[in-house]
């Protein structure tokens, strides 16, 4: 008997993003009470997706076992010749989150995959916002102070996590916007605040992420559709930003009431226009919104001060002697044991910087970790893994939800350059959401049918 109709989303579906605003709640599920909150959620989400009546194709269960497989008995093996085999039990969880992500994503019926957009928009709004008030109000831990800035750490109380979630998310529904007729303003004004978010965690990888996700995303569907969606949302971003730049430096005093009228003006430009205005009146509005964020600009930069150029300096250069050096370590240790690793638990990431010793336990480069800790046999296990996935994906005709394909495409771009600069993959929130995001454009059960009996679009019994 089926867990739920295909009129719905699946009990999995559902499941999943309940472990999701779980993880996202309670500071990502990197605790480790959350994290097994989240594993075990995640375990309820993976075995509801493989019981339902829709679900994931047959061959994105192949590319699940083998990919989890080759990459947990990776871990395994590193874990176990560096003397602690316990250490992989971190891995092993992480991949079963994202595999549970994957499969209860595929296994909800296309036509029921906007609602899971939905749901991961709604999540991203949460975050978006926490870490929003969180700087206006300064409320630690939803913000905190880095070289006297504040940054947006939203719930998950680490502001590059939270960059990397609403990134995804981010440049997966201005593609949706663009694409899908059916979107209204609500999905705009989530989009929007996704975009506020990000600003507020000042996060460099996360911008540049969001930039290289979003040209990938433009080039991989119709740009004519895309780049107006972008450039709304970008200007509507601007103005918000206006109202917290003032009050980053922390010196400086609050002033909540600018905030919230810029939040107000942005969110007007980002979700007042309509699909039906003609484009003459489309670009007459976002010429106005170009000239508020222009005044906006010049009436709030003289109260900066110096804090622009402390802001500049922390935000706008390039690197840091600290990524360097834990880089520069991982490499030594890569170089120590190429094969293996060091072993995920046993790795020492250890430098010297002016005569001062420092000793991390992530570096912030996820690839340059994996091999540290892994060797080569994980990274190679990493690329069959992903070269599966990928493959399950190809030549499936989604229907209505083709947009899907580019979206995640623009999506998992973001999050995979976001990790060449950040411990992402560590944090069981953004591990799950990344699964959620690959598995809508991935085949379940019943798409696999349709194609093989020769059908052109996507249908379901009993769907709408």
């Amino acid at each position: 008997m089926p867990l739920v109709s295909d009129r719905g989303v699946p009990v999995g579906a559902c499941l999943a993003v309940l472990a999701l605003a779980v993880g996202v709640i309670q500071r990502g599920g990197y605790n480790s009470t959350t994290r097994v909150a989240v594993v075990l959620i995640s375990l309820g989400a993976l075995v509801a997706a493989l019981l339902g009546r829709s679900r994931p194709a047959g061959t994105v269960l192949v590319a699940l076992v083998v990919g989890w497989a080759s990459l947990a008995g990776s871990a395994l093996l590193s874990a176990a010749v560096a003397g602690d085999p316990g250490g992989a039990l971190e891995i092993v969880g992480l991949l079963t989150v994202f595999a549970a992500g994957v499969a209860a994503a595929s296994a909800t019926p296309v036509p029921s995959r906007p609602l899971l957009a939905d749901a991961l928009l709604l999540v991203a709004v949460v975050v978006a916002a926490t870490a929003w008030v969180g700087v206006v109000w300064r409320i630690n831990p939803l913000a905190y102070p880095v070289g006297g800035l504040w940054r947006g750490a939203s719930t998950l109380t680490y502001a590059n996590a939270a960059a990397a979630l609403l990134g995804m998310v981010f440049v997966l529904t201005v593609v949706r916007l663009a694409a899908d007729p059916r979107v209204g303003r609500l999905a705009a004004l989530g989009t929007y605040l996704a975009g506020v978010g990000i600003v507020t965690t000042l996060n460099r990888a996360g911008v540049i992420a969001v930039a290289a996700g979003l040209v990938v995303a433009v080039l991989a569907t119709r740009p004519a559709r895309v780049w107006p969606i972008v450039l709304r949302q970008g200007v509507a971003v601007g103005i918000a930003s206006v109202g917290v730049l003032p009050i980053l430096v922390d010196e400086r005093p609050t002033r909540p009431v600018l905030s919230v009228l810029a939040l107000l003006a942005g969110a007007a430009v980002a979700a007042g226009i309509d699909r039906e205005w003609s484009r003459r009146t489309t670009a007459m509005v976002l010429a106005l919104g170009g000239v508020l964020l222009v005044a906006g600009v010049v009436v709030v930069a003289p109260s900066l001060g110096d804090g622009a150029d402390r802001l500049a300096d922390a935000r706008l250069s390039i690197g840091g002697d600290d990524r360097t050096g834990a880089w520069s370590a991982a490499v030594e240790e890569f170089e120590a044991s190429p094969l293996v690793g060091q072993g995920p638990s046993t790795a020492n990431f250890v430098w010297t910087d002016g005569g001062e010793a420092w000793r991390i336990k992530y570096v912030h480069n996820e690839y340059l970790e994996l091999l540290a800790t892994q060797g080569l046999l994980s990274a190679l296990a990493g690329l069959v893994a992903a070269a599966l996935l990928i493959r399950t994906s190809r030549g499936v005709d989604l229907g209505e939800g083709a947009w899907l394909r580019a979206a995640v495409l623009g999506a998992l771009v973001t999050f995979f350059v976001h990790a060449g600069f950040d411990f992402l993959l560590h944090v069981p929130a953004l591990a799950l959401a990344a699964g959620l995001i690959s598995g809508l454009a991935l085949p379940d059960s019943a798409t696999v049918s349709d194609v093989g009996a020769g059908r052109t679009s996507v249908t379901h019994e009993g769907a709408s």
